[in-house]
C-alpha cells in the first residue's frame, strides 16, 4: 500500500487521468523537475522518498507532513528531485 490520492492533504492538484499510479517509481533522473501542482508527480515523488527512507506505509502523518513541506516550505526556485531531496535533508532531521 502506498500514499494515494485520497490520503493527500491538498485537493487542488491537477490529475492526468491517462497516468495511473500502479507502483512506487524510483526518484529516477535527479535533474527531473517536480511539478508540485500535478497530483501524479507528487504521489510518485512522495512514495519514492518514503521507499528510499524505508518508511512504513501505515505512518500516514509522515506522508502528509512530507506533502505539506514540499508544497508549502520548499522554496519555489528549488525544482529538481535532487535539489528538493537535498533541501529536505538540510532542513529536517525528522519528518
Amino acid at each position: 500500500m502506498a500514499y494515494i490520492k485520497n490520503d493527500m492533504v491538498f485537493f487542488d492538484y491537477k490529475w492526468d487521468e491517462k497516468e495511473k499510479v500502479s507502483e512506487v517509481k524510483s526518484i529516477g533522473n535527479e535533474q527531473s523537475t517536480l511539478n508540485r501542482t500535478e497530483g501524479i508527480e507528487m504521489l510518485n515523488y512522495i512514495n519514492s522518498l518514503a521507499k528510499t527512507w524505508g518508511w512504513k506505509t501505515d505512518n500516514m502523518g509522515s506522508f502528509r507532513n512530507l506533502e505539506r513541506i514540499i508544497r508549502k516550505e520548499v522554496p519555489e526556485d528549488i525544482q529538481t528531485h535532487a535539489d528538493i531531496l537535498a533541501w529536505l535533508q538540510d532542513n529536517y532531521t525528522n519528518i
